[in-house]
């Protein structure tokens, strides 16, 4: 990977303290900042003329409650 790729690609990962609400809200926010480079994908691929510098790019995000772990809240026998 080239020096531009490896500076503009990035990372992250956060624990949030959300209710059901929020996280839908939330999941609106993140779809609605994706969707105009969505829209730019679409016609550079529907009409054959992207930049010669574009490649691929994967995008992942999830979100999801996660539970206690048990073995925190297990008192010694």
């Amino acid at each position: 990977m080239n020096k531009a790729w490896q500076n503009a690609s990035f990372g992250g990962s956060h624990h949030l303290r959300l209710t059901p609400g929020e996280l839908a809200q939330l999941a609106d926010q993140l779809n609605a900042v994706l969707q105009p480079w969505r829209e730019l994908s679409r016609s550079r691929v529907e009409a054959n003329d992207a930049p010669p510098d574009t490649r691929p790019v994967f995008t992942f995000y999830h979100a999801f409650p996660e539970e206690p772990c048990r073995a925190l809240h297990v008192r010694p026998a």
